[in-house]
């Protein structure tokens, strides 16, 4: 079973009123609950329900007006599935690590705010987005986590405290950038669904 359609499943058992779920994690997917009369390639194929859920697979939906960064175009570009799954390589947990490791190794191709760059900064999805998380989640005043990741795995000099701040800043922008363009989505697909699902079915 879908993992997203899994979910729907378990929420419309619990609670009937359930009609849509949404995976945000290693990936990304939404599905939801439609009328099968709407459904035009599935006329003959009623439901008892009236309704179906319909498996978005909206990790690969792409929209010109969406915000493409730099290293997102790279980081699609240079992956094994090019033009594929554009949506959810900007906001997946499988991807947003090794987005930010390519801002580091510009920021440090750029200015010497790490010291001499590291070959280790080059090498694709060495920073997994859960050490990232843990970096974001350091509230000490040393930022002693995330000097002692940026070392442990990118091999940046822990004595270069004063750029940290300035990194943690960068990531702290980072991370309200994605959860924007998350909640948009979200926002879009639950308008989506009362304009075209709910208003109908009272009309």
């Amino acid at each position: 079973v879908n993992d997203t359609v899994g979910t729907l499943a378990l929420g419309h058992y619990h609670d009937e009123d359930t009609v849509a779920a949404v995976i945000i994690g290693t990936g990304t997917n939404a599905c939801y609950l439609e009328r099968t009369d709407a459904i035009i390639k599935c006329q003959g194929l009623l439901t008892t329900s009236g309704g179906m859920v319909v498996n978005m697979e909206w990790g690969n939906f792409w929209s010109s007006h969406l915000p493409r960064t730099s290293y997102d175009i790279d980081l699609d570009a240079e992956s094994p599935n090019p033009n594929d799954q554009g949506f959810e390589k900007m906001i997946s947990g499988m991807y947003l690590g090794d987005i930010v490791r390519r801002v580091i190794l510009r920021m440090s191709e750029e200015s010497d705010i790490f010291g001499p760059a590291s070959s280790r900064l080059s090498m694709a999805f060495i920073l997994r987005t859960p050490l990232m998380a843990a970096m974001h989640e350091d509230d000490s005043p040393e930022l002693t986590e995330v000097a002692r990741i940026l070392n442990d795995v990118l091999e940046v000099d822990e004595s270069l405290v004063s750029s940290l701040g300035l990194f943690v800043h960068q990531m702290n922008f980072f991370f309200f950038w994605v959860n924007g363009i998350t909640w948009l989505m979200q926002s879009l697909f639950c308008l989506l669904y009362l304009v075209f699902f709910r208003f109908q079915t009272y009309l």
